[in-house]
């Protein structure tokens, strides 16, 4: 149920088949109750958070997010932000991206095979984001904590 709530998120506002659903979820040879199961976990989910964020539309669902409720959305919107904007202000946005980050994306889920292209994407985006406000914090000249911050991530 987690996987398939992962995968629904990974997709939010959109709609994803429920034979993509069965794929990512279950993988190249789902049972025969696959369907069935589905089915079931969809109502599971709508009873823990909520039924109106579950939307049943042919040929699937949509799992309706509202993004300035969505870490995954508001850091994908910073960091959009940020690359137009002046190092001050770019390092602003970076830095409140980063902060949404609450540990390795999709930690629980890292082997189930729907998430490994997403851990990957969503690790270099990180990166890329922490690399950006790096490099505007030593455009203001803000380079106290920098050398801690690189010698942490050198050691990860």
């Amino acid at each position: 149920m987690r996987a398939l709530l992962a995968f629904l998120l990974l997709h939010a506002n959109e709609l994803v088949s429920s034979d993509r659903l069965i794929d990512e979820v279950w993988g190249p040879e789902p049972p025969k109750t696959a369907g069935a199961s589905l089915q079931n976990y969809i109502s599971r989910l709508r009873k823990a958070i909520g039924a109106e964020l579950i939307v049943s539309q042919p040929p699937g669902y949509v799992v309706r997010v509202d993004p300035e409720l969505f870490d995954l959305a508001r850091f994908e919107r910073l960091t959009a932000e940020a690359r137009g904007a002046r190092p001050r202000e770019r390092a602003e946005k970076l830095r409140a991206a980063l902060e949404l980050w609450r540990g390795a994306a999709l930690e629980d889920l890292a082997f189930e095979p729907f998430a490994r292209d997403e851990v990957g994407r969503l690790e270099e985006a990180r990166l890329a984001a922490l690399e950006e406000r790096i490099d505007a914090d030593l455009l203001v000249g803000s380079d106290g904590d920098l050398v801690g911050e690189l010698e942490e991530l050198v050691e990860q």
